[in-house]
C-alpha cells in the first residue's frame, strides 16, 4: 500500500511504501509501522462485542488508519501536535484517509476463515546407477530424477467452526508453468 507522509514544514506529501514489520521485538520502541497499525486494529477490536468488527466501517474506528497513523508527522508520540496541525490545515484528508481507500476493498466481513494453499507436487524415478547393488543396503535408491512437476492454487474456506468444521474448496487452480 502507498501511503502519503506530512512535512509540517511544508505542503509537500511524500508518497511512502507500507513495508512488511519484519522480525521485530515487541518491547522495543518504536514499533515497525505496519505492527503499530495492526496492534492499534487489534486494540480497537477489542471494544467490540466478542472482540469482532461486525461490518466493514468499524475498522474506521482505528486511529492508526487515519489521524494516528504512523506516516504522520507527530502522531505517534504527540497526539495533540497533530490534531493542531489538522485544525491548522497541515493534513489534508487526502493523506488522513489515505489508508483506508487503499484497503476497504479488500476487507471483508465473514465469519467464514478463508486460506490460501499452494501445493507443488514431483513425480520422481530412480536416477540411472543409483540402485545400489548387493551389501547390507541392496536395492536402495541414493539418487531420483525428476520427471513432472505441477503447482495448484486452492483457495478453501472453512465452515461450522470450531464444533461442525468443514473445509469447503472455493477455487482450485493449476498454475502455468513459468
Amino acid at each position: 500500500v502507498i501511503v502519503l507522509t506530512n512535512d509540517p514544514a511544508s505542503e509537500i506529501l511524500y508518497p511512502t511504501i507500507i513495508s512488511p514489520a519484519g522480525v521485530f521485538n515487541p518491547t522495543i520502541l518504536p514499533l515497525p509501522p505496519l505492527a503499530q497499525i495492526v496492534q492499534g486494529i487489534n486494540s480497537t477490536r477489542t471494544n467490540f462485542a466478542n472482540q469482532t468488527f461486525t461490518n466493514l466501517g468499524d475498522i474506521l474506528a482505528t486511529p492508526e488508519l487515519t489521524d494516528m497513523s504512523p506516516f504522520l508527522t507527530n502522531s505517534a508520540n504527540d497526539i495533540q501536535a497533530n490534531l493542531q496541525q489538522i485544525s491548522a490545515g497541515g493534513i489534508s484528508d487526502e493523506v488522513m484517509e489515505r489508508i483506508p481507500q487503499q484497503v476497504m476493498s479488500l476487507l471483508t466481513i465473514s465469519h467464514s476463515p478463508r486460506f490460501v494453499v499452494y501445493g507443488y507436487g514431483q513425480t520422481l524415478r530412480p536416477a540411472n546407477s543409483s540402485i545400489v547393488i548387493g551389501g547390507a543396503f541392496n536395492g536402495l535408491c541414493t539418487n531420483y530424477e525428476v520427471t513432472a512437476e505441477t503447482a495448484v492454487r486452492a483457495v478453501m474456506r472453512v465452515d461450522g467452526a470450531p464444533t461442525n468444521s468443514h473445509v469447503i474448496i472455493e477455487q482450485y487452480n493449476v498454475l502455468p508453468p513459468d
